[in-house]
């Protein structure tokens, strides 16, 4: 009886020790992965990492589902789908404002950029026509969509800041533009940080 009880406790032991391996939880409270991100392919789909360790995924024409998620050791993030469902691990590398996340199990690999000030209220938001020809505008949503150009040839988009306060713009299909932006009064001017050289100015409709 004294050697099976020992063989259960060394059992029970060991047990702990594999469930335990993978560092133990870190506290989500001003954790850098805490926020939301972009993923870098279309910026409408959005990871939302709580710090209480709720959280959701999904967006940009796919479903979003809600999830809890977790910290182990230094770089290994834990989500868990569902109740009862299984665990995701994700190894995450944070290079300043970037994220990429892998996952080895599934030879996954992704990448994603931390979303700024919400376009909700920001002073972007509205129509804006191009000095150049008013027939071109741009109207930006607060809801983050978009459209450009001029009647019967218009783009959609889907827009937000980054934390470098750059306007980025999703136009589909892993086209993804970036411009630096300057508003003055009724007039805002957009500068392409991908073409040098590539400037213009529009006035709020």
């Amino acid at each position: 009886m004294k050697r099976l009880f020992a063989v259960l406790i060394i059992l029970v032991l060991t047990i702990g020790a594999l469930v335990g391996c993978g560092g133990a939880a870190v506290d989500l409270d001003g954790h850098p992965l805490v926020g939301e991100w972009a993923w870098s392919y279309n910026i409408a789909w959005r990871y939302v990492l709580n710090s209480d360790g709720t959280g959701t995924r999904g967006g940009g024409g796919m479903p979003v589902e809600s999830f809890t998620w977790g910290v182990r050791g230094d770089n290994e993030a834990r989500i868990t789908v569902g109740r009862g469902g299984a665990v995701e691990r994700w190894t995450f590398t944070l290079l300043g404002n970037n994220l990429t996340l892998a996952r080895s199990a599934t030879n996954e690999n992704y990448e994603y950029m931390r979303v700024g000030a919400p376009p909700s209220g920001h002073t972007l938001t509205g129509t804006w026509s191009w000095t150049g020809d008013d027939s071109y505008q741009y109207i930006l949503n607060a809801d983050g969509s978009g459209t450009r150009g001029v009647p019967g040839a218009i783009e959609s988009f889907t827009w937000l800041l980054d934390e470098g306060n750059h306007l980025l713009l999703d136009l589909g299909w892993g086209v993804i533009e970036s411009w630096t932006f300057g508003v003055t009064g009724d007039t805002l001017t957009l500068s392409s940080r991908q073409v040098s050289g590539m400037v213009y100015s529009y006035t709020r409709s």
